[in-house]
């Protein structure tokens, strides 16, 4: 996938969740690069429903933030869809604070 191939991927920086009694994988959290200076962005939070209320994602978010911690970085930065309460109070609860907002746009091109 020519994602990973991306000199922003970290393999170092990808935190897996594993339910110790089926063996799946029931969450991630992934850490990028930003390219041109310290900072590393989270690419993605996310648990399994079926999963969630658990604590998974607050201690996926922990080993991502120690990660980067230890390899020195000077921020983590990270996005949030608005209605996704529950990743929204994970981040503020960790001193994530809201910047200015930006607006995306898309054009359907048929």
């Amino acid at each position: 996938m020519k994602r990973f191939d991306s000199p922003r991927f970290l393999p170092g920086a990808n935190f897996f969740a594993v339910d110790e009694a089926t063996g799946e994988y029931v969450g991630v959290t992934m850490l990028w690069g930003s390219g041109g200076n310290n900072d590393l962005h989270t690419g993605m939070t996310g648990v399994r429903e079926s999963h969630r209320k658990r604590g998974i994602a607050t201690a996926l978010k922990i080993h991502a933030l120690t990660y980067a911690k230890k390899r020195g970085t000077d921020a983590v930065w990270t996005s949030n869809e608005v209605g996704n309460v529950g990743m929204l109070s994970i981040n503020f609860r960790f001193g994530f604070e809201k910047q200015p907002e930006e607006l995306q746009y898309t054009k359907q091109i048929k």
